[in-house]
């Protein structure tokens, strides 16, 4: 059989092969590709619309704190490192000079400006969406099957992420969500200390059914325990109220006090071995005097006080002289004015309770309408309103005061999908090898940032009263 004959066989057995369903990637003997998926234009628009929009939109709609934080794209590119960060310049002393002079005196003397740099740098939220090999054929047979499985699938994903976004938005970049409360720990475990600070409660509502965490002895995340565990169950009445998780087995040498983080085998949403944050940053690390971050945006609280925020200290639940209190000590101290109270349901409950306290009803039809709103509570300082809102995952010891216009968002580009074998979908594989199942990964990089601390307070040692 001379070359050509050997061409025309070759040619004619694919043909055949490929009307008798053999995949193209088997003809002539070849290795399957794996990880390399085609769709085909109609369905990669599909997935565009669907996935980008949607997810980016929950992120502000659904989300508890998130849209307190407006947006900033001026992402600075670092070409050292490939790492992106935003550079901000802070004025922490004024370029002056002031005095009374007499005629013909010399003039007052102007000192020298005080400028810190501070650094912001962008984290990677990540999701991710399986499926196996049947389903994935239903899907890319046409537009209308697969926006009828993204319509099942993202909303599940959207819950997933705006649960850890809402999270990370009130802590403080380290990643602890709790702490191990039991003294014999096994599959199921009593937890407290909310965000790992001590004595914030209610550590149950940070957490839900089937995600994994990793523990370790360390709030930076350094010397963890090995392997991870799945969260089967979360009882909200268990260990006086702050949490029980029931988990599928307990990582091993895991005892009472270790820090729990979200996070699998491979990696934990804790801070890297050189120190900087996996997660973003939230109101407990910009909201703060450096009690709990002492380190913010790269500059060290302690030596400027402009970086501090107020801290209002109560002793009792959260009435109305404790706002206004708080309200006059950040108007004083840093000339905040406050436009938002983020505060817990159990707060705003109190606080309720005290409005009712001095208000009565008359009511000439003997009947009105009563309970409580939870995004309809105001109070009056005088010159403006604030508005009171209620934060599910906030422990019920704090509230904060917000000047909304000290808060940024940054970020480079809206929800992406990683694309760059040409197509979303990768197959699913391991160490013994590719299975008839595939996975796309999404991700958006951000950070939020407060660009004046001293213009918002904190209220600590809040009580709920039975």
């Amino acid at each position: 059989m001379n070359k050509w004959s050997k061409i025309a066989f070759a040619v004619a057995a694919a043909v055949l092969l490929i009307l008798a369903g053999v995949p193209e990637i088997f003809i002539f003997g070849a290795l399957p590709l794996f990880g390399v998926t085609t769709a085909t234009t109609d369905i990669d628009e599909a997935m565009k619309v669907i996935f980008e929009d949607s997810v980016t939109e929950s992120f502000v709609v659904d989300t508890e704190a998130f849209d307190i934080f407006t947006q900033d794209a001026n992402v600075k590119v670092d070409e050292t490192t490939g790492g992106r960060f935003i550079e901000t310049a802070q004025l922490f002393h004024l370029p002056a000079g002031v005095g009374s002079r007499a005629e013909g005196e010399y003039i007052p003397i102007p000192q020298g400006p005080t400028v810190v740099n501070s650094r912001i740098n962008l984290r990677k939220v990540m999701g991710v969406l399986e499926m196996t090999g049947e389903v994935f054929d239903t899907v890319k047979s046409n537009e209308g099957a697969f926006m009828n499985y993204a319509s099942r699938a993202m909303p599940l994903l959207v819950e997933l992420v705006n649960n850890e976004l809402d999270r990370m938005l009130l802590g403080y970049g380290a990643g602890v969500v709790a702490r191990i409360d039991d003294a014999a720990p096994d599959a199921t475990i009593g937890i407290d200390s909310s965000f790992g600070v001590n004595g914030y409660t209610k550590a149950w509502t940070l957490f839900q059914e089937n995600e994994t965490i990793r523990i370790g002895p360390n709030a930076d995340g350094s010397a963890m325990r090995v392997g991870q565990a799945k969260v089967l169950d979360v009882d909200p009445e268990g260990n006086a109220g702050d949490g029980l998780l029931t988990l599928d087995a307990l990582p091993a040498g895991g005892v009472d006090n270790d820090f729990i983080f979200m996070g699998d085998t491979n990696v934990a949403s804790s801070q890297t071995a050189a120190g900087e944050d996996r997660e973003v940053m939230g109101l407990l690390g910009m909201v703060d005097d450096g009690s709990i971050l002492q380190v913010f945006q790269n500059i060290n609280r302690s030596t400027f006080r402009k970086w501090q925020s107020v801290v209002h200290t109560a002793s009792g639940p959260l009435l109305e002289n404790v706002l206004v209190s708080a309200d006059d000590a950040v108007f004083e101290k840093g000339a905040g004015v406050p436009s938002i109270v983020l505060s817990s349901r159990d707060q705003l409950r109190e606080y309720w309770k005290d409005l009712k306290s001095d208000r009565s009803i008359n009511d000439p039809r003997g009947q009105f309408d009563g309970g409580l709103n939870n995004k309809g509570l105001k109070i009056h300082t005088g010159d403006r309103t604030l508005t009171l809102r209620a934060s599910r995952k906030l422990p019920p010891q704090i509230t904060f005061m917000l000047s909304p216009d000290t808060f940024k968002r940054f970020h480079n580009v809206g929800w992406k999908w990683d694309d760059r074998t040409g197509s979303i979908w990768n197959r699913v594989g391991d160490g013994t090898g590719h299975k008839d199942a595939f996975f796309a990964v999404g991700y958006i990089r951000l950070q939020t940032a407060c660009t004046n601390p001293r213009k918002n307070v904190v209220i600590r040692g809040l009580t709920v009263t039975p």
